[in-house]
């Protein structure tokens, strides 16, 4: 079996791919309020500098193997990402993360690529441990991670400050079981 994640995947109605410089504009147009409304990890407002150092940590740390990024591409664009980083090969874990632009939201794009960042988690990188969170307001990503078999472990209570309140985050996990 290949050792290495694939750099593209061909899917029904987008692709998953490995980002490029030149995804900057794309990125940037998409990561809206509304995207990082739910996210603890995306600055706001967010600029071409910010995709491009984006683009660049994702592309040293695929080489580095401690970070599996894709990009979801629609309509020969970027909009959205579904990763597979923080990968500690002593213990054979890793985190979950996706964002998808507001505009696709409803019709089954980040769940199909989630299923198949998890797949490659599981059978290529061959992580143990797979580690997904979410605020508790978003709904549409709590349903994503139940569908993709993820187990609730818990709650961390005012985990991060967002619009002048305080958000609870919601802790799940699922384990390889090959």
């Amino acid at each position: 079996m290949n050792t290495s994640p694939p750099t593209k995947i061909i899917l029904d109605t987008f692709i998953l791919r490995k980002l490029k410089k030149t995804d900057t504009p794309a990125i940037t147009k998409h990561i809206t309020k509304d995207i990082i409304r739910y996210t603890t990890n995306i600055p706001y407002p967010y600029t071409k500098r910010n995709a491009l150092t984006f683009i660049t940590f994702s592309r040293k740390n695929w080489h580095q193997r401690k970070a599996i990024i894709y990009g979801i591409e629609i309509n020969n664009e970027i909009a959205g990402i579904c990763s597979i980083d923080h990968i500690d090969n002593i213990n054979h874990k890793a985190t979950l993360g996706y964002w998808l632009a507001k505009e696709h939201w409803g019709k089954k794009i980040t769940t199909q690529a989630a299923q198949k960042v998890v797949e490659i988690a599981f059978n290529i990188l061959k992580i143990h441990r797979l580690e997904v969170e979410h605020f508790e307001e978003n709904i549409a990503s709590q349903k994503i991670i139940q569908k993709l078999g993820f187990q609730l472990e818990g709650t961390k209570r005012d985990a991060f400050y967002r619009e002048n309140k305080w958000h609870n985050i919601l802790y799940y996990s699922r384990m390889n079981t090959k």
